[in-house]
């Protein structure tokens, strides 16, 4: 499967949330930017998912930290509300390549630092093996969303098998 057609499914989970899509500037990269603000989420108020996604020839370690480290500041900068104060923020921040060292599913896999009101989690998808990467673990800090988190995250990036069933799916 081909990166930009993996990242065109993603853009239609997120509007099929009703979320918006557009292509910006993250860091040092254009970046496809998913929002889809949440009401009411476990009575916290609501809960932004901010999907930032690019499709790139290697993902290593390196750029997993690096780009997440930008991306979580455009969402932080870019979130309407204060956080902590009626809303949360999960920042999911998706790698999209052919070629994925170890060292960078070892990243994106890493439990994340404590942010307050807020979690940023890096996403790698190896479209040669098929993996999906991400943190699925649990944190004391806000340990009654992470099942939320998880789900948020799983929404907007399917394994390479379901996006590409989706893709097929659609032009059917």
């Amino acid at each position: 499967m081909d990166p930009n057609a993996y990242l065109s499914v993603v853009a239609q989970r997120i509007q099929a949330q009703k979320g918006t899509v557009q292509q910006t500037q993250v860091g040092p990269l254009s970046a496809l930017v998913g929002d889809v603000y949440s009401a009411s989420v476990a009575a916290m108020g609501n809960l932004r998912l901010c999907v930032v996604a690019v499709a790139l020839a290697d993902v290593n370690a390196f750029v997993v930290r690096d780009f997440t480290a930008h991306a979580n500041q455009f969402a932080m900068r870019s979130t309407m509300g204060t956080l902590g104060f009626g809303t949360a923020l999960v920042t999911a921040v998706g790698f999209v390549s052919p070629r994925v060292t170890p060292d960078a599913i070892a990243a994106a896999t890493a439990k994340p630092g404590m942010q307050f009101a807020a979690t940023t989690r890096p996403v790698v998808v190896d479209l040669t093996s098929g993996g999906l990467h991400t943190f699925t673990g649990t944190q004391m800090w806000g340990w009654a969303m992470q099942s939320t988190f998880r789900r948020k995250i799983f929404e907007a990036f399917p394994t390479p098998a379901e996006a590409y069933a989706q893709l097929h799916q659609r032009r059917s």
